[in-house]
Order: structure tokens, then C-alpha cells, then sequence
């Protein structure tokens, strides 16, 4: 008798395992009050029908819109915040699904710096928001349908016809990145390395004092310039940034459970308890103390 022959098996964070890593989340309605921080174990591409917000990472905060792309990369810790409640589709598959894919996936010759496979490699930041052009709306919108459609009646050769549409999929993506490039502003030379400088240093040192004057003055600009310019890159403001950053460590404390609120508070840079409750309700939409009590989501 020939050995059985063993399928290979994908979980995703909700649903039961699947035998086919790639799965559409169509029409998610997401609401501030209900979105929380998560990272995954796979690729995850999203599609926002309806609505606008900001996503956050670690390290940056992007504006999202009807009818942005927003990619995220695997185990990248991010949080949805929309203005009010928005509507997402989201295509999520592990890196099996672009077996023999990958060929297709990049433009390399012409536009390296928009290569999937750079995305995928870990070679480009792990989230991204790009906004589609209007004439692109509709035919994404046709693209996922079809995509959803496929895994929902899963006919003969499905999956064939979900790579498929995948690509064509990629080829709208693509397109959208370059009339992105188009429009988009310079920054001055080695911006980015400065900003992204700071933001490591935060991220080191935020339960210490931390002065915009100081930071600026290792840079070559001047305290407003670059305050400027870290918002221009970021989306923060930098002392928004900081309390992103203390916040999201309190949370992780107060999950433990072992310290008091205070003591949370004195740990992650704050002096002023009254102050760390009214910045930690403003981020997450609960109390430090409604937090440790809320059942996890």
C-alpha cells in the first residue's frame, strides 16, 4: 500500500486550518473602539471600500483612505484606527501560495523600487499604504470579487484561478505604485536616515526625558524644520510618536498584571499619573484600570 501522502496545512489567526494558504476576508467592518494590536504569520493585503483612518506600526502612523492598498508583512505589529466604523477586504495567504509566482511579481528593470518580492523579502518596510487612483477603484473592487467567488465555490482548479487572479490583482497594484511615484514629494537627502535615527532612539530610551531641541541638534536642521519633517515621514508628531510608544509598553505591563497602574505609569516615562490616564485612554479608548479589566478581543 502506498503511504499516505501528507497535505501540508495552514492556520490563520480565527478560522479552523486550511489546506490552501490564501484566504479573502471580504467586507470586515472595523471599528476604533473594537480594532486592537495583532501581528501574524502571513502576508496580508488589504483593500478599504469604505471609510478612513490611520494604520500604526512600531514606527510610523499611515493615513489610509476609500480606496487605499494597504500591505502588511508577516509578523509586523500594526493597529487599525479608522476615523469612524470602515469597511476592509482583506487578502491574507503564507508565502507557499506565490510558489513559482515570483517571476511575475516585480518590474525589476524598470521600477526596482516597487518589486513585490522586495516587500516579501523583508527588504522594504513592513507595512505600506498606497493609494489607488480613481479610474482603479472599480476594477480592484471587480478583481477581489472574483477572488472571493473563486474560494468561496472552490470549482475544478481553483486554485489555479486564484493565483490567476492574484496577478492580475498585482498588475493594478503595480500600476497604482507608479502613478504613486509620480505624485509623490521629495524629501531632503538622508531624511530618512535621520528620522528613522530617531525613531530607533525613542524607541531605546522612551522612559527617559526626550527633547525635540536635543534630537534635532544631531541632525543638520533646526528644532521646527525637523519636527516638520518627521511628521512629513512618519505622520507623527513626534511627541505623539513618544506616547505611542510609552502607551503601547503599558499595555504590554499591564497585560502581565504584576504592577500597580502608578507604577506602570513611572515605568514607561510618565511622572505625572493624571496625565499618563488621559494619554493612555486618548490612544487605546479605555482607562489604564478599564483596560486590565476588559476581556481580551
Amino acid at each position: 500500500m502506498a503511504a499516505r501522502r501528507e497535505v501540508p496545512r495552514y492556520r490563520f489567526d480565527h478560522p479552523s486550518p486550511t489546506s490552501f494558504p490564501f484566504r479573502v476576508l471580504r467586507q470586515t467592518r472595523l471599528s476604533r473602539r473594537k480594532t486592537v494590536w495583532n501581528e501574524h504569520a502571513y502576508f496580508e493585503i488589504a483593500f478599504v471600500h469604505e471609510g478612513r483612518g490611520f494604520l500604526k506600526t512600531l514606527d510610523r502612523k499611515r493615513r489610509f483612505r476609500k480606496g487605499s492598498l494597504v500591505w502588511t508583512n508577516v509578523a509586523e505589529p500594526h493597529r487599525w484606527f479608522p476615523d469612524e466604523a470602515a469597511v476592509v477586504t482583506f487578502l491574507q495567504f503564507h508565502r507557499p501560495f506565490l510558489a513559482g509566482l515570483e517571476p511575475f511579481l516585480s518590474d525589476a528593470p524598470r521600477h526596482p523600487e516597487l518589486s513585490l518580492a522586495r516587500f516579501l523579502a523583508g527588504e522594504s518596510r513592513g507595512c505600506a499604504v498606497h493609494p489607488l487612483p480613481p479610474a482603479r477603484l472599480f476594477p480592484m473592487g471587480d478583481l477581489i470579487d472574483s477572488l472571493h467567488r473563486e474560494m468561496e465555490q472552490r470549482g475544478d482548479a481553483f486554485d489555479t484561478a486564484v493565483r490567476a487572479g492574484f496577478l492580475k490583482l498585482w498588475v493594478e497594484v503595480h500600476r497604482a505604485l507608479v502613478w504613486e511615484k509620480a505624485g509623490a514629494r521629495r524629501a531632503p537627502p538622508a531624511a530618512g536616515e535621520h528620522v528613522q535615527w530617531a525613531l530607533d532612539h525613542i524607541q531605546a530610551h522612551f522612559t527617559e526625558p526626550l527633547d525635540l531641541a536635543e534630537l534635532a541638534s544631531r541632525t543638520p536642521w533646526s528644532a521646527d524644520y525637523f519636527s516638520r519633517l518627521f511628521k512629513r515621514l512618519t505622520s507623527y508628531h513626534l511627541s505623539e510618536y513618544v506616547n505611542e510608544v510609552r502607551v503601547r509598553e503599558a499595555c504590554r505591563l499591564l497585560d502581565a498584571g504584576a504592577a500597580s497602574v502608578s507604577d506602570v505609569a513611572l515605568r514607561v516615562g510618565y511622572r505625572h499619573i493624571p496625565y499618563f490616564n488621559r494619554t493612555f485612554k486618548s490612544i487605546t479608548g479605555f482607562s489604564p484600570t478599564g483596560y486590565r479589566k476588559s476581556e481580551p478581543n
